[in-house]
């Protein structure tokens, strides 16, 4: 936070956040946060952020950040990089695509809305 210049919150502005809006675990692994303004619930990748603070909003706009060592709840600058969807593919094995088409995963029972997120 130093390093940036982000001020920090008191002790009690942060645990009264942390109830509000807590960084949790996905079913796939990662780690998000999640933030609610005006009834709107969005959530981002807690690697994501990282890579921004690191590299800037337009550096990481449009790139996949890949988890090197494959632990997607270590998010240490240097375990992450910045990928391209097709060169993030074949990270993967996936040829060009990340997923294989013939292969559907169900991750959760949980009911989604029209955005994909759960309800």
């Amino acid at each position: 936070m130093d390093r940036f210049d982000i001020p920090r919150r008191s002790a009690y502005e942060a645990a009264t956040n942390r109830r509000l809006h807590p960084a949790v675990f996905t079913d796939r692994g990662y780690v998000i946060c999640a933030s609610n303004h005006r009834g709107t619930t969005d959530s981002v990748g807690i690697h994501r952020l990282v890579m921004v603070a690191e590299h800037g909003f337009d550096a990481v706009a449009g790139k996949h950040v890949h988890h090197r060592n494959g632990i997607r709840f270590d998010n240490r600058p240097r375990n992450l990089e910045l990928l391209s969807r097709g060169e993030h593919a074949q990270r993967h094995g996936f040829g060009t695509d990340i997923r294989p088409p013939s292969e559907e995963l169900i991750y959760s029972n949980r009911e989604r809305d029209d955005r994909g997120r759960f309800k």
